[in-house]
């Protein structure tokens, strides 16, 4: 017996003792701690989101509010709808408000709204067109129009003649000698035909028609040409031979521009049966007494 109770005890050192019964109590009371601070934190956590949710959404609320003393009501900048926001009431009044917002449109004023002409938006004068910058064109408007395209040179024996269709002469002088300029803008309904007899016709890359003519014995225009611009005006230039001056004399010249140039001069749309006012102004001080062509 007293061998068995040797081996047995001998066995039994050989296991790991087993775990205390207190260690095992503190420690599911420790965990038991941890879950309901667990669970109260939660509960807290919850409370405070709801608690600040209903802050917001009451700010909200007051800031759509009416205006201090009885103002309308506020728009709602962040909604993006652009409606008006409902005011808020309380007490009797609450009870008493309509259930739909109420109307934010200004009221009507009297009489009728004043129409404003499209037209006279820029003159200030009802019924007259816009003002775009453009007088009917002069004699000496035009001639300062003219000046201003021609390439450089000196020039002279200045010319014009009124009217809906304006004519001026100048002279240029350049190194190859003196030639005599003539342009003249005329009102066309429709537009030019070229029918192919003595004038060349010519179309540029925009689809305008132009005719360039050479006339054997009148050497005023001895070389010349009619541009149809496509906006109702035709541009003619005569570009002479000879200097002629109001007088029955006919010295030589010499052709003060080539084709090409006096192409270029007659499709600008500065040369117009309108000019700017400013080169009109600009005519009439430069030339007060132009003399007129015969």
């Amino acid at each position: 017996m007293d061998d068995f109770r040797e081996v047995l005890s001998d066995e039994l050192s050989l296991e790991p003792p087993p775990p205390l019964l207190g260690g095992m109590i503190e420690e599911a009371a420790r965990a038991g701690r941890r879950t309901r601070r667990v669970r109260m934190w939660t509960a807290v956590a919850g409370s405070a989101t709801a608690i600040a949710v209903v802050a917001v959404l009451l700010g909200v609320v007051t800031n759509k509010g009416p205006a201090a003393g009885g103002g309308p009501a506020r728009l709602d900048a962040a909604a993006g709808s652009g409606a008006p926001a409902v005011p808020q009431t309380s007490g009797a009044a609450s009870a008493a408000a309509p259930s739909a917002a109420p109307s934010t449109a200004l009221p009507p004023t009297s009489g009728a709204s004043p129409t404003v002409n499209p037209a006279s938006s820029r003159t200030g004068v009802p019924g007259t067109p816009p003002d775009d910058g453009k007088v009917p064109a002069t004699a000496p408007g035009l001639l300062q129009q003219l000046l201003s395209l021609l390439p450089p040179g000196q020039t002279s024996h200045y010319a014009g003649n009124g009217g809906d269709e304006p004519l001026v002469q100048t002279y240029l002088t350049t190194a190859a000698g003196t030639g005599m300029i003539r342009l003249s803008v005329h009102p066309i309904a429709g537009r030019m035909v070229c029918d192919g007899g003595t004038p060349k016709c010519v179309t540029d890359a925009a689809g305008r028609i132009v005719q360039v003519y050479h006339m054997e014995g009148n050497c005023v225009q001895s070389t010349g040409l009619l541009a149809d611009r496509g906006d109702g005006t035709v541009v003619q230039i005569d570009l002479g031979s000879c200097l002629n001056y109001q007088d029955d004399r006919n010295r030589p010249g010499v052709q003060a521009l080539t084709v090409e140039q006096a192409i270029a001069i007659a499709e600008n749309p500065a040369v117009s049966t309108r000019l700017d006012r400013t080169t009109v102004l600009a005519g009439a001080a430069r030339f007060p007494d132009l003399p007129a062509l015969f």
